[in-house]
């Protein structure tokens, strides 16, 4: 069972930001959020690699020693 929210306001601002939040909740909408997410974590996993940086920030000569 789905739930359902209804919301009735005439006031132009919070319209505008409950539709672009109903867009960006959307397959498509997600879509473009999840794929910027996974581009955003595979450039900082190979920055750290080319950095010898663990995700913690600590380097790798640190954490082997």
């Amino acid at each position: 069972m789905a739930n359902k929210i209804t919301i009735e306001y005439t006031g132009g601002e919070i319209i505008e930001r409950l539709m672009r939040l109903s867009q960006a909740m959307s397959p498509t909408g997600l879509r473009t959020v999840l794929g910027q997410i996974g581009h955003d974590l595979t450039e900082s996993t190979k920055r750290r690699f080319s950095t010898s940086t663990a995700p913690d920030g600590t380097h790798l000569n640190d954490a082997l020693n």
